[in-house]
């Protein structure tokens, strides 16, 4: 699978400020987390969550190397299970999930969603990306859904949409929700 999405473009987009707190579900090896936590710099925070140790490894090096180490912390965690950040509710003004969605089942997908707008302010954000379905190769151990059905799924658990954010990317789209 080839991505020509853009991170700092994506991140540009955003409703961030120096100072925020966010949350970065699934996040793999740092493709978001450095770029969030180079605009939140020097007082806000990005928690990294991966349920992959040797990710987080990658991202604290990155970090380290791009002196945003004070603005990163990484976190090896479920990201399904109850309570998977350990944050109090309502505490963060954002929350990303970028190419997350995907990997999990129906009940995943709900248990994220969940922990998400338990901790988001009611100002707070949460953005979805996601790869367009017919960029997925077949697998048994992928859950895509098209958008039309993210939109279903985030407006049952309780998120209104705000915004498409227009980007160059062909094989990505993101969207922006609020808490309802």
């Amino acid at each position: 699978m080839f991505s020509d999405l853009k991170p700092e473009e994506l991140v540009n987009k955003l409703p961030l400020e120096s100072g925020m707190q966010i949350v970065d579900f699934g996040c793999g090896t740092g493709f978001l987390t450095l770029p969030l936590a180079k605009k939140v710099a020097p007082n806000g925070r990005v928690l990294a969550l991966d349920l992959v140790p040797e990710y987080l490894e990658t991202v604290k090096l990155k970090a380290d190397n791009q002196k945003l180490s004070y603005s990163v912390i990484t976190k090896c965690v479920d990201l399904t299970a109850s309570n998977a950040t350990g944050l109090n509710p309502s505490s963060i003004g954002g929350a990303v999930m970028a190419n997350v969605l995907f990997q999990n089942n129906e009940d995943g997908k709900k248990a994220l969603l969940q922990e998400a707008k338990r901790i988001l302010r009611p100002d707070g954000f949460l953005l979805i990306v996601e790869w367009h379905i017919e960029d997925l190769p077949p697998s048994e151990n992928l859950y895509p859904l098209s958008k039309e059905d993210i939109l279903k799924l985030l407006a049952d658990s309780g998120f209104t949409l705000t915004k498409e954010l227009s980007l160059s990317t062909t094989t990505h789209w993101a969207l922006l929700f609020s808490k309802t």
